[in-house]
């Protein structure tokens, strides 16, 4: 007699497991794809603030690029890891200069947009 009921008790416990892992798959999923947007967004203002630190650290190529940055109104920061190149693209643009510095705007972009990433931008100043 309790032969059938072992059997019943199986499947609906199957049942109740299916409907269990139904439910918390898409929360899981949603987590995931959260963790990979701050994950970017960080690596992006990651990449921002160090090209603003080397800009001010006045070596080689800080020094041609400001002097570029005279001459042009955007310039391309391509002297970043291989692994920041393929993601990200890295333009500095001039709002404002003087005789002593240059107000500029960084702005890092993602090449795949594949979350609906915004744009990083950085507004500061850099002496000449």
């Amino acid at each position: 007699m309790n032969k059938g009921f072992g059997l019943i008790d199986t499947i609906i416990g199957l049942f109740l497991l299916g409907l269990i892992v139904v439910l918390i798959l898409p929360i899981f999923t949603s987590v995931y794809n959260q963790y990979s947007k701050i994950n970017s967004k960080t690596e992006m203002i990651y990449l921002g603030e160090s090209i603003y630190e080397r800009l001010c650290s006045k070596d080689e190529y800080s020094k041609e690029l400001i002097d570029s940055l005279t001459h042009n109104d955007e310039v391309i920061f391509d002297d970043v890891s291989v692994e920041y190149l393929q993601k990200y693209e890295s333009r500095i643009i001039k709002i404002e200069e003087s005789e002593s510095f240059l107000k500029i705007n960084i702005i890092i972009n993602p090449k795949s947009n594949g979350g609906n990433i915004s744009d990083v931008e950085f507004e500061a100043s850099i002496l000449k």
